[in-house]
């Protein structure tokens, strides 16, 4: 009796463990059984702009500073004087770069003689008719007379061929070369009165400072400085974000109005591991109180696309150097591999892998697995 209480007590113990394992089977299941609840977005389709971040600080009139630069040569003749009101655009002053002047000669020389040689050979055609009557003359029968002439005839054609060529390639190397002569004109960017440096000595200006500047009473401009590496990113013309970091809620629009490549010099005479470079902001719409003496962050938009589909920048998985999201399709999740191009704050460009619409899981997990069903937080 002892004996089979014993085995009846075994036989209960053994059936729990089996039923206990089969539970702990059901509750954790496979990773694709398993149900995740995730936040969703949708792939848009929309403006997306790559941005630099850089500071500066909110002055009042001088609109432009405008810098010597030594590449372009000595500065051959003056426009303005101290005190003088222009507009935007007036020339200010000229470079003379010596050698521009020397191949613009050496090009319009070239050209010069190429017309010359393209007159002389088209009206020396008589000369071949000249040469078949003395070939006739001479007992040359007419046809052998004939086909010398056509000979000539052809070859001067192509002679006037070739030279018409030359005379094209030269033009396009003149108007290549035309087109850089405004870069020695330097006009001002915008309308205010001239406050040169050095009004006495103005054509030997050696400072490291700016040669002049342009003051205005209208709206304040915003002088920041940038490091080598961003300056060679920054053009003028383009859009800027300006907010302000004592009014964190407000945004002003601007656009870079100048950049200098006449670097600043670090002072006591100490060398900087990294250059400086001076640009200006001007603000578009001044609307809005933007008192002089504030610090301001610019986003600087460095390269805008229109149309293109992009995904919220938590839905972008980086894993083995390559970038994944999670699309969502009939309740369960399915890995793609996508190329990302511009990114901006909130934003990710997807060159390929997914389509515009389609609905894509936020802040994936590794240890996602496709399959897996999910549940949706919110409905996009």
């Amino acid at each position: 009796m002892k004996r089979n209480r014993m085995m009846l007590v075994a036989s209960v113990i053994i059936v729990g463990i089996i039923i206990g394992n089969i539970f702990l089977l059901n509750r954790t299941g496979t990773s694709h059984s398993e149900i995740i609840h995730v936040d969703t977005a949708k792939a848009a389709t929309q403006t997306i702009s790559e941005t630099l971040i850089a500071s500066g600080l909110v002055i009042a009139n001088e609109k432009a500073e405008i810098y010597k630069d030594e590449t372009m040569g000595k500065i051959k003749k003056w426009h303005v004087h101290e005190g003088a009101q222009v507009e935007k655009g007036d020339l200010l002053f000229e470079y003379a770069n010596d050698e521009w002047l020397l191949n613009m000669e050496q090009l319009e020389n070239l050209q010069n003689s190429l017309q010359l040689t393209l007159q002389g050979k088209q009206e020396n055609f008589d000369e071949i008719e000249n040469e078949f009557r003395k070939d006739l003359e001479q007992g040359i029968d007419v046809e052998t007379a004939k086909k010398n002439a056509e000979k000539k005839i052809s070859a001067r054609k192509r002679e006037i061929r070739f030279t018409e060529l030359e005379i094209e390639s030269n033009t396009m190397k003149l108007a290549a070369l035309k087109k850089n002569e405004a870069d020695f004109k330097v006009v001002s960017p915008v309308a205010g009165t001239v406050k040169i440096n050095s009004p006495s000595n103005i054509l030997e200006y050696q400072s490291e400072g700016p040669l002049l500047r342009i003051l205005t009473s209208k709206t304040p401009v915003i002088k920041g400085t940038l490091t080598e590496f961003d300056a060679t990113s920054v053009k003028a013309g383009q859009l800027v974000k300006i907010h302000a970091k004592a009014m964190p809620e407000e945004e002003w629009a601007g656009v870079v109005e100048a950049l200098s490549y006449t670097p600043i010099q670090a002072g006591n005479g100490q060398v900087s591991a990294v250059t400086s470079y001076p640009f200006l902001v001007s603000i578009k719409e001044h609307d809005k109180s933007l008192p002089e003496g504030f610090h301001v962050s610019l986003e600087i938009e460095l390269n805008a696309k229109q149309n293109v589909v992009v995904v919220p920048f938590d839905a972008v998985l980086m894993e083995n150097d390559k970038e994944y999201v999670y699309v969502v399709e009939q309740g369960t999740i399915r890995k793609r591999e996508v190329e990302i191009g511009l990114i901006d704050d909130n934003w990710e460009e997807v060159v390929s892998g997914i389509r515009a619409g389609e609905v894509i899981a936020r802040n994936p997990q590794v240890a996602w697995v496709e399959g897996m069903e999910v549940k949706l937080n919110v409905i996009p």
